[in-house]
């Protein structure tokens, strides 16, 4: 950030160690010492000339302006299904407009959660919107009493818009507006289950009920809204050294043409520590419940970032109504001690998580788990690596396993990448739909 100063010199921004500084560059430090040049005798090569009328005007509509970002995917199968994520970007050469797309695939093509987005960003007020179709978990228990509990799906699909406005540098405020279908469906084993007397252990038909209950696909909206503040400080690449953030995120669920409604509200809060170097301590914390009658979905704890000694996909301690969460790790660079090509950075995580997932207040300090956590982050550029290892610690309730626990996931910095249980109702994920900006975490 150049700009002029006194006597012939420069004034500019330094940045070192996370911190930017002011630094004023004197004459003399810009002026590089003469090399002395053989005489030429020729006569000088004219100017060329560029004809006035030829320029174009800078459209930021016309493709030739646009550039294509780098494309990630992540796609494995096997006999539990197709687990699949992709994401894909672009932006015109001012990079004031872009498009962004982003799909994931949940063990198979009838779960998939993705978003296809444009986003003006050229002024103070960015905005943005497109197509989406967002999977939501429910846990019911109405059979639970008979050893029955099961999940259903709901698949949110419409139009969305929104809108983030900065109040400065670090604090901005962004809500969103989806408008579309709700459509309830279950998985092909639990309708089977629901449908056979003989196979739910209680001998009637319990499908019918569910299908008379939940109906087809309604019209639904949603309203959300999100105050953010950022003051995180990076070293060199995209790892935080110091700095806090905080996001506090209320989301309204309507569906008219039943009167019903829901909502949810939840808070999420990180800061780091500044130890040395590129070295931190992370302490991070979150909460959220939800209110109101069918609609109100539940939250999906991604395992990778949250409670990292239970297993992935274990709905007894990831899937509820309500959660806390807490997160405290040493970050570690070990880069200047391990150098592995082609590898970038390489961080060492020592760490402890605590937290719980309910379907209610009664059972939600019953169902708390404590964790201590080694592992590693390995970065490629903007890829990193995430191998944590993790041991639930035996605090008097019941523990989710006996053994380690591997926890990998890949990242695409500021993005979730790799990670299975980051749809719309998980807690790694601020905003339930955003501009496709790197959230806060």
């Amino acid at each position: 950030m150049p700009s002029s100063g006194h006597d012939g010199g420069l004034w500019a921004m330094l940045q070192k160690s996370g911190r930017r500084r002011p630094a004023f560059l004197s004459r003399e430090a810009l002026l590089s010492e003469p090399v002395p040049q053989k005489a030429d005798t020729n006569p000088p090569e004219p100017f060329s000339l560029v004809d006035l009328k030829s320029d174009v005007p800078y459209r930021f509509t016309s493709p030739r302006q646009w550039e294509l970002n780098p494309i990630y995917a992540l796609a494995g199968g096997g006999t539990g299904g197709i687990y699949a994520q992709a994401y894909a970007s672009a932006t015109d050469k001012l990079r004031n407009h872009a498009l962004i797309v982003s799909f994931n695939v949940y063990g198979s093509f009838s779960l998939i959660d993705g978003q296809i987005l444009y986003v003006d960003q050229g002024q103070r007020l960015i905005w943005g919107g497109g197509p989406f179709s967002s999977l939501r978990y429910h846990q019911d228990l109405t059979y639970q009493t008979q050893g029955l509990p099961f999940v259903w799906y709901e698949r949110f699909y419409g139009v969305l818009g929104s809108i983030r406005y900065p109040f400065s540098r670090f604090s901005y405020f962004q809500s969103s507006l989806a408008v579309g279908g709700s459509n309830p469906f279950l998985d092909s084993y639990t309708t089977q289950l629901l449908l056979d007397p003989l196979l739910n252990g209680i001998g009637r038909d319990l499908l019918t009920p569910f299908q008379q209950l939940h109906g087809g696909t309604q019209f639904q909206t949603e309203l959300d809204l999100v105050f953010g503040y950022d003051s995180l400080r990076y070293a060199y690449g995209y790892t935080p050294i110091a700095g806090s953030s905080l996001v506090l995120n209320t989301t309204a669920t309507v569906q008219p043409a039943r009167s019903e409604g829901a909502a949810r509200v939840r808070a999420d809060g990180a800061h780091y520590f500044h130890l040395f170097g590129a070295a931190s301590f992370l302490t991070r914390a979150a909460v959220g419940t939800g209110f109101g009658g069918i609609l109100r979905s539940d939250y999906y704890l991604s395992s990778f970032d949250t409670l990292r000694g239970v297993n992935y996909g274990d709905t007894y301690f990831l899937i509820g109504k309500m959660f806390y969460y807490a997160n405290a790790e040493f970050i570690l660079p070990l880069i200047s001690l391990i150098r592995v090509f082609p590898f970038t950075n390489i961080e060492g995580i020592a760490g402890f998580d605590f937290g719980g997932v309910a379907q209610s207040s009664a059972t939600l300090w019953d169902r708390r788990v404590l964790d201590g956590v080694l592992g590693f982050n390995i970065s490629l550029g903007a890829l990193i690596f995430r191998v944590h290892f993790a041991h639930p610690i035996d605090i008097g309730v019941i523990v989710p396993n006996n053994g380690w626990v591997t926890n990998f996931s890949i990242r695409l910095a500021g993005w979730d990448f790799g990670n299975a249980a980051r749809a719309h109702s998980t807690v790694d994920n601020p905003n339930s739909v955003s501009l496709g900006l790197s959230p806060a975490r």
